[in-house]
């Protein structure tokens, strides 16, 4: 994997600076929990911004649309996944919990939501689907020209 190894860094360094903020630094407890907040907030505002952004781009590829939709969910994870890791050093280290609380909560909220709007989606196609008969596949190419013999 060409990504891996930097992204696996990258989380190292977040996850080491987060946790020494928050048992050396005074205060970090605090600034931890409002990066655990806004991290709840930007796994919603992210998804929305990368959607903003594109809408004027011309038309996309089937395969073009499937890369759009991944790059989408990995926003909303990798910003999930930091707020969760925040939020959960906050709830084991703070004295003051509110904003964990709240992160974890808009975190969740969010994935419910998506889970809930896949399946009406999954729920609309199939009612789509229910009056179509599927029209058979041909195997095989009509043959124009009759053989010379």
């Amino acid at each position: 994997m060409i990504i891996g190894k930097p992204v696996y860094a990258v989380a190292l360094l977040a996850v080491s600076f987060s946790l020494l903020c928050e048992l050396l630094v005074p205060g970090g407890d605090r600034i931890v929990a409002i990066a655990a907040l806004a991290c709840g907030i930007a796994t919603w505002v992210a998804p929305l911004l990368v959607i903003a952004l594109s809408w004027n781009q011309k038309p996309r590829s089937s395969l073009a649309s499937v890369g759009f939709t991944i790059r989408i969910f990995v926003v909303a994870v990798c910003f999930s996944a930091s707020g969760v890791w925040l939020a959960l050093l906050t709830l084991v280290f703070a004295q003051d919990r509110t904003y964990a609380w709240i992160a974890l909560l808009l975190i969740g909220v969010f994935w419910l939501w998506v889970a809930v709007m896949l399946y009406v989606g999954d729920l609309r196609r199939q009612q789509g689907q229910e009056g179509v008969r599927p029209s058979p596949k041909r195997r095989f190419k009509k043959r124009t020209k009759k053989r010379s013999e």
